[in-house]
C-alpha cells in the first residue's frame, strides 16, 4: 500500500478544500469536498475530512507569486482544487487548478463529517468502485 501522503491526495482528485483547522505544527484537519465519493458512504454530510499528524509544513504558493501563503484560513480561502501530486523526500507537492500545495506530516487518518472513521484502503475502493462504474458508462454511450 502506497503511504497516507501522497496516496489521499491522488485519491482526491478534483476535490476542493473548504476549511482547514488545527495549527502549524500540530495536527490539522482539511475539509474536503468531493461529492461523486462523499454521497458514495450514505452517510449524511458533504465533505471527507483529513487529519494530517504532525504537520510541520502546510503552504500554499499561486502560479507566478513571490512568497508562499502559510495562513490555514486564507489557505481554505482560496477555494483549492487538488489535481495531481508529485513527492520531493519527505515533502508532498500537491498540484491545484492556481498554484502548489506544499505538505509535510507523519501520517493521517480519515473520517467523514458524519463523524465515521474511513479507512485510506476504503476511500481508495469506493473511488476505483466509481471510476469502474464511470468508465462502463462513458463505453456504453459511444
Amino acid at each position: 500500500m502506497e503511504p497516507f501522503v501522497p496516496a489521499i491526495w491522488n485519491v482526491l482528485h478534483d476535490g476542493g478544500i473548504q476549511r482547514i483547522e488545527g495549527t502549524i505544527p500540530g495536527d490539522i484537519h482539511v475539509h474536503v469536498s468531493i461529492e461523486y465519493l462523499r454521497e458514495r458512504f450514505g452517510d449524511e454530510g458533504d465533505t471527507i475530512i483529513v487529519t494530517l499528524f504532525d504537520c510541520d509544513v502546510f503552504s500554499h504558493r499561486l502560479n507566478n507569486a513571490e512568497h508562499a501563503v502559510s495562513d490555514l484560513t486564507a489557505i481554505a480561502n482560496e477555494s483549492l482544487t487538488i489535481l495531481s501530486t508529485e513527492m520531493e523526500g519527505p515533502l508532498c507537492r500537491v498540484f491545484t487548478g492556481v498554484g502548489v500545495l506544499e505538505v509535510r506530516c507523519d501520517g493521517g487518518a480519515i473520517s467523514l463529517d458524519s463523524g465515521r472513521n474511513v479507512s485510506l484502503e476504503e476511500l481508495i475502493s469506493v473511488a476505483e468502485a466509481y471510476l469502474d462504474e464511470w468508465e462502463l458508462r462513458s463505453k456504453s454511450s459511444r
